[in-house]
């Protein structure tokens, strides 16, 4: 024991001996503070393109719609992580060059970079836009046919009209989507949360989180489906006109004058609780809660909720 002990202690007194010298290699060499170099502003101009697709490691992204005939990619980065911005293909790409050592990335505080991506009004197809740990924010004023955003530690901030299903994806970002029309939604997320708002889908929503937390403000849409371990689930104003399956672990349902032809809420620790704006053939099941629905009437739609240690408590409140 006494040699595991000792073994462990040296281990760790080299670690640490790695690190200061490492540490000391940086300052030496002024590196320590300004790892990415000098900041630079780099000013684009391009005409004529369908599609964009940008790839990037660290950059925030903003899409604003501008009037004129030309786009303007303005881009905020560092001498030694740029830009490369071009047009190939009838398509717009923005990528990262990062000429970096390795050493100088694990001492990177706090620089930011980004890309101001300025549209005039085009028929644009194809938007696909990706980056580790940057903000992706797309303003109102465009239509776009397709659209797929995906940041793993950044946030998602979404305005614009979208004619197909668009995908968003994020892993410890939030999401938040409003005053938008958009065909339907394809939402991932782990830690983040997501807020929908002012929102009309003719299509579905469907949404897969791990402890994020959703809410639904004056949206309309067709069917939706969410599943989510440890969050909350909250529709206000929202109305489905098809089916609404909604599944949490530990966290609570709450409807706010919101409705579904049919309804299917389960949760194991949480509550459902609110009120929804028509009749009900209800169906409850709960281990060690309190139920309190309305009484069923024939040939309504269905509502089955269950949970284990959560209360049900639904009201209706018709127009």
């Amino acid at each position: 024991m006494k040699k595991f002990v000792l073994f462990a202690v040296i281990i760790s007194v080299l670690f640490l001996v790695a690190g200061a010298g490492l540490t000391a290699y940086a300052m030496h060499r002024k590196e320590f503070n300004s790892t990415m170099g000098k900041d630079v502003v780099k000013t684009y101009e391009f005409e004529n393109f369908d599609d964009i697709n940008i790839n990037v490691e660290i950059s925030d992204i903003t899409i604003t719609y501008v009037e004129g005939t030309k786009c303007v990619v303005e881009c905020h980065e560092k001498e030694k992580v740029a830009h490369v911005v071009n047009v190939e293909n009838n398509t717009l790409k923005v990528t990262q060059n990062d000429t970096r050592k390795w050493y100088q990335k694990i001492f990177n505080f706090n620089n930011k970079i980004s890309a101001d991506i300025k549209l005039p009004k085009n028929n644009y197809n194809n938007v696909v836009i990706k980056s580790s740990t940057g903000n992706l924010t797309i303003n109102k004023g465009m239509t776009y046919e397709a659209l797929e955003l995906n940041s793993e530690t950044g946030n998602v901030y979404l305005q614009s009209n979208v004619n197909s299903v668009s995908n968003v994806k994020t892993s410890t970002g939030n999401v938040r989507i409003e005053e938008a029309e958009i065909k339907g939604l394809e939402l991932t997320t782990s830690t983040g949360d997501v807020i929908l708002k002012n929102l009309t889908l003719t299509d579905d929503i469907s949404y897969s989180g791990s402890t994020g937390s959703i809410s639904l403000t004056n949206v309309n849409m067709n069917n939706v489906k969410i599943e989510v371990s440890t969050g909350d689930v909250s529709f206000d104003n929202s109305i489905a006109k098809g089916n609404l399956d909604v599944k949490a672990s530990t966290g609570n349902i709450t409807l706010t004058l919101s409705d579904a032809a049919n309804m299917k809420l389960k949760t194991s620790t949480g509550n459902v609780k609110g009120s929804i704006l028509s009749d009900k053939v209800f169906t409850t099941k709960t281990s060690t809660g309190k139920q309190q629905v309305p009484v069923s009437v024939s040939g309504a739609g269905t509502c089955d909720i269950e949970t284990s240690t959560g209360n049900i408590i639904i009201e209706v409140k018709k127009a």
